[in-house]
């Protein structure tokens, strides 16, 4: 499996990161970037399963960078920053970050696109106790186009796809491309699944020490295990190798 990480790649995807210092700051900035957008809204996050991707996975990677707005996730990513000599700023941890903006993007209606029954409509009552108008839900396993279709009828003014990566980043860059009405798109990853209750969070201490991942694979190790012990081992000696040719000039 190749592990070497071009200068290039790290260097673009931390240039179209969004560095703010608290999930007040990140919210300002999303909504003002809300009141200019003419059209769909990618709102997405990198962690360091998405940065693994983007040497693996070229179409991600493209799709990635149509998003509008890239937020980083995790302390892998950290790790990466401090590597490049900058400053990491908040951790927007997505599953905490996208429920706080749905509940205070006020008015706005929402369809939830991913996972499957019950755990969808389960996440839709927990969001509609918080005062979330949640006006569509259709399960992550369409092709785009009928995705497309379904939004083009609805007109939600938020759309979470919660389908994991890289499918949630190709899905949202075709309806970018193809919704014809301002919306915001978001890239949720697990985060209808946490809300419907099919996978359980991490106790806050691991959450705050990084160790979410440790949980994670614990509960599904099968499923985890790529992701988590190659893919970080993969992440760290990606960070390593660019940390020494930058070094090195």
């Amino acid at each position: 499996m190749k592990i070497s990480a071009t200068l290039e790649t790290p260097a673009v995807i931390a240039g179209r990161v969004s560095l703010f210092d608290s999930f007040e700051e990140g919210l300002a900035g999303l909504r003002s970037e809300l009141e200019r957008a003419r059209g769909p809204y990618i709102l997405s996050f990198i962690n360091a399963h998405g940065f693994n991707l983007c040497h693996t996975d070229p179409v991600f990677l493209q799709s990635l960078l149509r998003s509008d707005m890239i937020l980083r996730d995790g302390a892998g990513m950290s790790l990466l920053y401090k590597a490049m000599g900058q400053a990491p700023a908040q951790n927007f941890c997505g599953t905490d970050f996208i429920p706080y903006v749905l509940e205070h993007l006020a008015g706005k209606r929402v369809a939830l696109l991913g996972t499957q029954a019950p755990y969808l409509e389960r996440a839709a009552a927990v969001l509609a106790k918080r005062g979330v108008d949640v006006v569509h839900l259709e399960h992550g396993f369409l092709e785009a186009g009928e995705y497309v279709a379904q939004l083009r009828s609805v007109r939600p003014d938020v759309v979470v796809l919660g389908m994991g990566n890289p499918k949630q980043e190709k899905v949202a860059a075709i309806l970018k491309e193809q919704l014809d009405f301002p919306c915001l798109l978001i890239s949720g990853g697990a985060i209808i699944d946490y809300l419907g209750e099919k996978v359980s969070r991490a106790p806050l201490w691991m959450r705050r020490a990084g160790l979410e991942w440790v949980y994670r694979l614990r509960l599904e190790p099968r499923r985890m295990f790529r992701r988590y012990i190659i893919g970080n081992v993969l992440f760290l000696l990606r960070v390593a190798e660019l940390r020494f040719r930058w070094a090195r000039g």
